[in-house]
């Protein structure tokens, strides 16, 4: 019986439907924010309701957990804030804390995810 190809393996596949994902989102929250009567400045009211990040995040998880980290050391809804240089907290979206050691942290660049979601959708993808 063959393995399961890993999440990294497959990260061309993945990226791809976190990015859509990202997109439906966006779209669905801006939609929700004109029905209620309310709008925020330009592109803000898009990603105000938050949520537009989870296939990103579900993604990152998954491959966390497949390098061998427990799934409890990765935090993504609660328990975000570390001590920031600049201020005494930052709330990132994804953090991986190991016996008291930040392993990995991660706060998105909403233009560099744009930009990433644009690339990803029009690149050709490789099916061999």
């Amino acid at each position: 019986m063959a393995e399961n190809p890993s999440t990294l393996a497959e990260l061309r596949k993945h990226v791809p439907d976190a990015v859509k994902f990202y997109w439906q989102t966006r779209s669905k929250q801006l939609q929700k924010q004109r029905e209620a009567g309310g709008s925020d400045q330009g592109l803000r009211s898009a990603v105000t309701g938050g949520a537009q990040m989870d296939g990103f995040i579900k993604l990152l998880t998954q491959l966390v957990i497949e390098a061998g980290i427990d799934r409890a050391h990765i935090y993504y809804q609660d328990s975000l804030e570390l001590p920031g240089y600049f201020r005494p907290n930052k709330k990132w979206d994804f953090i991986v804390v190991v016996k008291g050691q930040l392993v990995a942290h991660w706060k998105p660049n909403p233009r560099l995810v744009r930009r990433l979601a644009t690339i990803s959708t029009i690149a050709p993808r490789s099916h061999g």
